[in-house]
């Protein structure tokens, strides 16, 4: 049964919506939904994070909350997913498991649309969105094909930005410098965490090479190179992305949001299982000035060019 007035989702610009985004919208226009992405971060939306979040949130979550806020009033419903379980004896980061309970508990009134995704307990994203289908009037065959449809569109979404920079890396560069920087989707891609980083590093000429983009069975199997027993899914990915680039690149940014314990652990590993390239770490938090951070990456971009020099 179709609805006789297309029902909005919103959806935040954050966290996972910077990895899924492209099925997860794809699925739900294929039900007739109508769709609104709050806009690129700024700093309105982060301050009313900060003001809807606690301290031992991560910057990634306080920014989350701030796009919630944005759209509640503007929709019928927030689609909110959680993931806690992709793999068997790994982990997602508690915060993205329980997204959907911190809205909850965050918000009054807020309608959300959600599901969780834990492969410990047997519910997969396919169950998850089946019973929003069902919810928005759809039976399982209707909901179904939406979702074959929205895995190819991301399937093909990931190896076309794969594609580009593959490509990217057998033409002769023209910076100075290629550096490779290490972040989630969801710092990496947002408009004041990694967009801003990269912004800086290619108005200082260097090439810029994200680590998220790489195809991820092997960045899971590469990842065993610098650590063998890491329980958490996403930092493998991002390890295996290291990996997978670091014989291309002249240098390492690993970026991340403050107070994250899983990627500080992870970068200080990085730090010292790789010898062979220059690692700058940035902690990025909400008191942080640009022009502390520029100055940082100015300082190791000039390492890095002294190093190539060097090796002439």
């Amino acid at each position: 049964m179709l609805q006789e007035k297309a029902i909005k989702i919103g959806f935040p610009r954050a966290l996972l919506y910077h990895k899924y985004g492209p099925m997860w919208m794809h699925f739900f226009r294929a039900l007739h939904c109508q769709i609104l992405t709050s806009p690129n971060t700024n700093r309105a939306i982060l301050d009313q994070g900060l003001q809807y979040s606690i301290d031992e949130n991560c910057l990634a979550v306080k920014i989350f909350l701030g796009h919630v806020q944005y759209l509640i009033g503007k929709v019928d419903y927030i689609f909110v997913p959680s993931f806690n379980c992709l793999h068997e004896n790994e982990e997602i980061c508690v915060k993205l498991s329980a997204l959907g309970d911190i809205v909850r508990n965050t918000f009054k009134n807020v309608q959300l649309l959600d599901y969780i995704v834990d492969q410990s307990k047997h519910q997969d994203e396919l169950s998850g969105l089946t019973e929003i289908g069902r919810k928005l009037g759809y039976n399982p065959s209707q909901t179904r094909q939406a979702y074959d449809e929205a895995v190819s569109v991301l399937a093909e979404h990931k190896q076309a930005e794969l594609e580009k920079q593959l490509v990217l890396l057998t033409q002769e560069p023209d910076a100075k410098c290629r550096i490779l920087v290490v972040a989630h989707s969801y710092v990496m891609h947002d408009a004041i965490l990694g967009k801003l980083i990269t912004r800086f590093l290619e108005e200082m000429g260097t090439e810029v090479i994200i680590a998220d983009v790489v195809d991820e069975q092997l960045a899971r199997t590469l990842s065993t190179r610098l650590s063998s027993d890491c329980h958490w899914t996403y930092s493998k990915s991002l390890m295996g992305g290291i990996e997978f680039y670091r014989n291309q690149v002249d240098g390492i940014v690993f970026l991340m949001a403050f107070p994250c314990g899983p990627d500080a652990l992870i970068a200080t590993l990085c730090q010292h299982m790789i010898q062979d390239l220059p690692l700058c770490v940035l902690n990025m938090d909400e008191l942080q000035g640009d022009a502390g951070l520029k100055t940082r990456l100015e300082s190791f971009v000039d390492i890095l060019l002294l190093r190539k020099e060097k090796s002439l």
